[in-house]
């Protein structure tokens, strides 16, 4: 079975991007540009990793974040955001993001 990860980004040409380069690299990628469709779509599909964005519109990544780590303890996240700050990437940690990456994302950095 193929790695699994989900983009969540309200930017599509980011989403596309990263799907693109990492399906590349043999990974199976989901792409949503709307928070509000990862615990439902969590419900239905094994992922194992999730790339996400900080800001979204109808929901925080941060918050997302809280949410995911209450049912899905055991899933992998990585937030990215376009607007970085230190605040940001310290709550992203606290809240168990594996990793904090600024726009635009190095790739290679990405697959480390």
């Amino acid at each position: 079975m193929p790695f699994e990860i989900l983009i969540v980004d309200d930017e599509r040409e980011v989403c596309l991007s990263l799907g693109e380069f990492l399906s590349s690299k043999g990974y199976h990628v989901h792409q949503v540009d709307d928070a509000q469709r990862v615990l439902p779509l969590l419900e239905v599909e094994h992922i194992d990793l999730i790339i996400m964005d900080v800001r979204m519109p109808s929901i925080g990544g941060i918050d997302l974040l809280k949410l995911i780590r209450k049912r899905y303890a055991y899933l992998a996240v990585i937030m990215i955001s376009g607007y970085a700050s230190v605040e940001n990437a310290v709550r992203a940690m606290k809240y168990g993001a594996l990793n904090f990456y600024t726009k635009p994302i190095r790739l290679p950095d990405l697959l480390e």
